[in-house]
């Protein structure tokens, strides 16, 4: 999975949470492609719980660790830098 993202241009990648006011950037997969697609339909009334099972991961993974790590989910993968 490193590999992959390391190797990943940005065409590779999609933009999730841009109506939420919180934009992340992760790589473009089923999951990333399903929460654009509730993300679109939604619209202004879109609200974190549509898309909240489909993002959880584990919980307080992403605090513990250091700037310019990777987690990887069982369901995205997100790049911190």
């Amino acid at each position: 999975m490193k590999k992959a993202i390391a190797e990943a241009s940005e065409l590779d990648t999609a933009l999730i949470f841009r109506p939420l006011k919180n934009t992340a950037r992760v790589y473009k997969n089923r999951v990333a492609t399903k929460v654009n697609e509730i993300e679109r339909e939604k619209g202004q009334d879109m609200k974190f719980d549509y898309i909240v099972d489909l993002v959880a991961g584990v919980k307080g993974r992403l605090r513990s660790l250091p700037v310019k790590s990777m987690v990887v989910s069982g369901r995205l993968a997100w790049c911190r830098a």
